[in-house]
Order: structure tokens, then sequence, then C-alpha cells
């Protein structure tokens, strides 16, 4: 009997290491986990280049959206961008690209209505998501008429995906405009 009340204080006292064993590598694992999209160490930013175009009525300019030190892995992006487009203009069809962020196989829907464009890029399912710096998109801008129309992503409709279509909040975010200015 006196030896039974041993193996079993062996046997719980070793399950008792084993419990604490896991115990500790579970709050190990969960406090070094990657946060996704948190973008604590970096700075990132969302500009234009260049951040100021002039054209003549009826010139066009091209104007790019770029994004710079992401350390978030992206997979999509939607946004809103104000523009006057009583000033300039693009034509969603001929004066858009995809530019080298996402890449040329990037899935597009590009709206230029009611002075908003509304601008969605995704990478193809399967595809390993993007971080670090490029060029979101370009834009051929026509001048319209005279004055001075500012580019500028509303903070309010911006969002970030990734490939589970889960929302990334980006820290620390920069949002720089542009200006066309139409003489």
């Amino acid at each position: 009997m006196y030896c039974r009340l041993i193996d079993d204080k062996v046997q719980r006292r070793d399950f008792m290491k084993k419990l604490v064993v896991i115990f500790s590598v579970t709050l190990i694992l969960l406090n070094c986990s990657d946060k996704k999209g948190t973008g604590v160490d970096s700075n990132p930013v969302i500009s234009f280049s260049p951040p100021i175009i002039q054209l003549e009525t009826g010139e066009q300019g091209q104007i790019s959206l770029d994004f710079h030190d992401f350390n978030a892995d992206i997979f999509a992006v939607s946004m809103q961008i104000s523009c006057d487009s009583s000033i300039a203009s693009f034509n969603e069809s001929t004066d858009f690209t995809s530019g080298d962020f996402f890449g040329q196989d990037a899935v597009i829907f590009v709206r230029n209505e009611n002075d908003t464009i509304y601008l969605t890029l995704s990478l193809i399912q399967g595809t390993t998501p993007v971080k670090g710096s490029g060029t979101l998109a370009n834009f051929n801008f026509t001048g319209n008429s005279a004055g001075s129309t500012t580019l500028i992503p509303s903070e309010n409709q911006l969002y970030f995906y990734d490939e589970d279509g889960n929302d990334i909040e980006i820290l620390n975010l920069t949002i720089e405009s542009a200006a066309i200015e139409v003489q």
C-alpha cells in the first residue's frame, strides 16, 4: 500500500510537471507570435509622386500612388480618394494602371464617380501577400478647367486585408496628399 501511495505521488508530480511545461510553452508562443499588420516597428506612408503636377486645360499628366515602409503582409487594399473632377479627371478604363506593389496580375476595381475615386486592388488567391514599398497605382489625369484640386485617400475609407480577408490594422500610418493645378 505504501508503495502505491508513492507511485501515485510520483505520477501526480510528473503530471504537474508536464502541465507546467505545456502551460509555459503556450505562454511563450502566445507572447512571441506576430500580431498581423500592426506595423509597430515602422512608420508606413501613403503618398503621391510627384506631390504636385501642373497641367494646361486638355493636357495629361501622370501621378503615382505609392506605399512606403509597410511591414504588414498585405493581400488587398480598398480606398476612396477625393478629387474635384471638374478640374482634373481620368478615364478608369484607359488612364489607370496597376503599379509594382501588387504587380500586373492584381485584381483591380477602379471607378471615378462624383468627385471620388473608388479603388480596390487584390492579389490572386494563392499568391503570397506583400510588404515593403512600391507603387500601388498610376493615374493619367487630364486638366479640365482652371483651378486646383487635392488628391487624398480618405482615412475613414481606407482598408487593408490579409490573405484570409481579415482587416489589418496599420499603426502609425501617414497619408500625404497631392495637388493637381490646372492653368
